[in-house]
């Protein structure tokens, strides 16, 4: 039986339905439910009425069809904001963004735009860092600053506060060398309500951010007069001001920052206990900038070395020194030369398409390379569409004009290991020719350039997720395996779970504020679905490599790009069965390569509430580990006992005996003997492998958490059940802020 034509697993269903219900579709007070599906798309489709007018509207009845059954998706941006709010905030219709650090509004307009819902890379390189100013010792004299409710606002409280450290004629100098009292009376309560159907966040995230930052740059100046703005200074100040967003709710920050390779403060940033010491650093993706053919293989060798066990860096090959790319590293940019005005700090935008290859199919579920023709053209229409809004008041001219300049496209693939028949070079080649060539002519009719990168492969965790389908071009991760998706304790399919199936939800240990759960939806794959266990190292390597160039070099219009060596690419992560194979093989293909995360066979047990866990029954367990895994459930229920419910952090203890155990007295009592009742279980039965010992209690753990939640488990029809947002009174001071409906965060 194809694929295509097979029972859908519950568990993606579900998770399908709760994500949409979760981030994408509003209540409707009017209607008195939530908006269906199609009456989102809708709304998408009709921002594009708004924007261009009737001259669009046979393109969006072409398109409306196949979208409604999500055989591609828009941007998810757009599906998230819809109408008045792009046409006011065109950042928030982005995807991505990039960003040099040489000016120091740059951290005010990042955080206008991680506020906007759009991931952001920043290049940390010496290059642009040594251009900003000195931090200075701030005088004892006092000024006030009121913030605004709104993006803008909370955008500017930043700048406020950088502008007492800096003079800079980006920032507001009439606050330089002063303390500042913030004064957070506006900003309306949380849970209150807020444009496009989303909850206020209140002030707490972002005080948190403003108190952290003035910390962090006290102490560094620390009695000084003065001292520079070092890489590691300006890389804390980011993922401060990415933790105020991610107690939003509105979405995720994602971020990536690429720096030098022999800067050794940021090489280090998140080696050895980062996790313990400076958890903020988890808010982004951290690369070494490697120029293609320029390092030895033992540099590279050494470098790949770094990102061993709680160790996180990656690297990315350059084509140029300035080249920059988006947190998941599909996306290439270069426009550093185009910046014409230093003083200011200037951003470019991509826009980014899912097409979904599990729809390439015929009516009796075989594959079809007509209908995949069919989807790229659709699926460049509205990303095509989607590149017209160029409008960014708070940015600046200069980023209008970068944008508009270069107009970039992300035509996505998702689900390749569903549709395996898509690894042909000629129907790839065909299918990225018939994107330029549909760009070209909407671009046309709507009176915008062109696109100069048109092709390219996401990882696709969130549309992957609605679509059902498996990654990007990743293979399914198991047979059987716990999809663990973020969730803010705010929405109502947080407070549906938690009062209906509370065993789905954990505290996440990756939100600093406390504002999410992590919800663990178990999902199943059928025995002819390729999973990762199928597809390590070069065999993975050589796929990435014939679609990175059939479909996503194949759609460069190199004549339209600022630098004709940028491209876009395959964003991908590969599971390691040889390390040595694998970098090798890389290094001698760097052409053909950006960036590449790699995981080991258990990466997904190295990591707490990854978002891909495989489950292994109790007989693959006992084959696995032998009969000593049936004993292994009185400590593991003592060590959730002990560890607050967190077996990842109890047993980073048994591995590494330098980290210190905390706690009252009474509860280091207990823990140190949990730990020690662990090593006696490793000696006794795993001839002292506590590697294996550990990964033996979290399979063990993860099964009877599997078992729990399957018991009760079925579909929930969200549209019926889910009540109307609960939102909380707004006081007179905070409706004051909202005046104009401008109040978006």
């Amino acid at each position: 039986m194809s694929p295509s034509n097979l029972p859908m697993d519950k568990g993606k269903e579900f998770l399908s339905q709760l994500k949409l219900y979760s981030d994408y579709l509003k209540w409707d007070p009017i209607m008195g439910r939530y908006e269906s599906w199609e009456e989102a798309c809708d709304k998408v489709l009709n921002t594009h009425r708004m924007r261009y007018g009737s001259i669009v509207e046979p393109l969006l009845e072409e398109i409306a069809e196949s979208y409604y059954h999500k055989e591609f998706l828009a941007s998810q941006r757009n599906l998230q904001f819809r109408e008045e709010q792009i046409i006011r905030n065109n950042a928030k219709i982005y995807n991505c963004c990039t960003t040099y650090a040489y000016a120091p509004d740059v951290f005010n307009k990042g955080f206008f735009v991680l506020l906007s819902g759009t991931g952001l890379g920043v290049s940390l390189k010496n290059k642009f860092v040594s251009q900003l100013p000195p931090l200075y010792k701030r005088s004892n004299k006092v000024k006030s600053y009121t913030i605004p409710d709104s993006i803008e606002g909370w955008s500017e409280a930043v700048k406020v506060l950088i502008s007492s450290y800096c003079h800079h004629p980006s920032l507001h100098n009439e606050y330089f060398r002063n303390q500042i009292k913030f004064d957070y009376s506006e900003i309306r309560p949380k849970g209150a309500p807020i444009t496009g159907g989303f909850k206020a966040p209140g002030p707490d995230g972002l005080k948190q951010s403003i108190e952290r930052i003035e910390a962090l740059l006290d102490q560094y100046i620390d009695g000084a007069e003065s001292a520079p703005f070092k890489s590691i200074i300006a890389y804390d100040v980011f993922m401060h001001i990415s933790d105020a967003v991610l107690s939003g709710g509105v979405r995720r920050s994602a971020m990536n920052i690429i720096m030098d390779e022999d800067d050794e403060e940021l090489l280090r940033a998140k080696t050895g206990h980062w996790r313990q010491t400076h958890p903020w650093r988890a808010r982004s993706n951290n690369s070494v900038g490697l120029l293609r053919h320029t390092f030895t293989y033992e540099t590279f060798n050494e470098l790949v070395s770094l990102n061993e066990g709680d160790n996180d860096l990656g690297f990315v090959f350059m084509s140029h020194e300035d080249e920059m790319f988006n947190p998941c590293f599909e996306i290439g940019f270069n426009f550093y030369a185009q910046i014409k005005n230093k003083q200011e700090a200037a951003f470019q935008f991509c826009n980014l398409n899912e097409l979904n290859a599990s729809a390439c199919v015929t009516k009796h579920g075989k594959f079809s390379e007509e209908k995949f023709y069919d989807l790229c053209r659709k699926s460049a229409i509205l990303g095509t569409l989607q590149a017209g809004y160029t409008d960014f008041p708070y940015l600046g001219k200069q980023t209008e004009e970068i944008v508009a300049g270069e107009a970039l496209i992300g035509i996505s693939i998702t689900g390749w290991m569903t549709r395996p028949e898509l690894f042909d070079e000629t129907i790839l080649r065909k299918g990225a020719e018939i994107v330029k060539k549909t760009n070209k002519e909407v671009a046309q009719l709507i009176g915008i350039n062109p696109a100069a990168r048109t092709t390219t492969v996401k990882p696709s965790g969130n549309a992957s997720v609605i679509l059902k389908t498996a990654s990007g071009i990743h293979p399914e991760h198991s047979k059987r395996y716990f999809r663990i998706m973020q969730l803010n304790k705010e929405s109502e399919t947080a407070k549906y779970l938690m009062e209906h199936y509370p065993e789905m939800l954990e505290e996440s240990l990756w939100s600093n504020t406390q504002s999410d759960w992590v919800v663990y939806v178990p999902c199943e794959n059928h025995d002819n679905v390729i999973i990762k266990d199928d597809m390590h190292g070069i065999k993975h390597l050589r796929l990435i490599e014939l679609v990175q160039n059939a479909w996503v070099k194949q759609g460069k219009n190199e004549e339209l790009c600022y630098n004709k060596l940028t491209n876009h690419n395959v964003s991908n992560t590969v599971i390691i069965d040889d390390m040595k194979e694998v970098v090798d093989y890389i290094f001698a293909h760097q052409d053909n390569f950006t960036a590449v995360s790699f995981i080991s066979q258990f990466g997904d047990k190295d990591y707490a509430q990854a978002p891909f866990t495989s489950v292994l029954n109790t007989e693959e367990i006992v084959h696995k580990y032998g009969d000593a895994s049936i004993f292994m459930s009185g400590l593991i229920v003592d060590g959730l006992h002990y560890f607050n419910n967190d077996l990842w952090s109890a047993v980073k203890l048994v591995q590494d005996p330098k980290l210190p155990v905390t706690g009252t007295r009474s509860e280091v009592l207990l823990r140190k003997d949990w730990l020690r009742r662990v090593k006696q279980f490793s000696h006794n039965y795993f001839h002292g492998d506590l590697t294996n010992t550990i990964y033996c209690m979290k399979d063990v753990h993860l099964w009877h958490k599997w078992v729990k939640i399957k018991r009760d488990f079925r579909l929930v029809d969200f549209v019926t059940l889910l009540k109307a947002p609960e939102y909380q009174d707004v006081t007179s001071t905070s409706a004051i802020a909202c005046a104009g409906g401008v109040c978006e965060i």
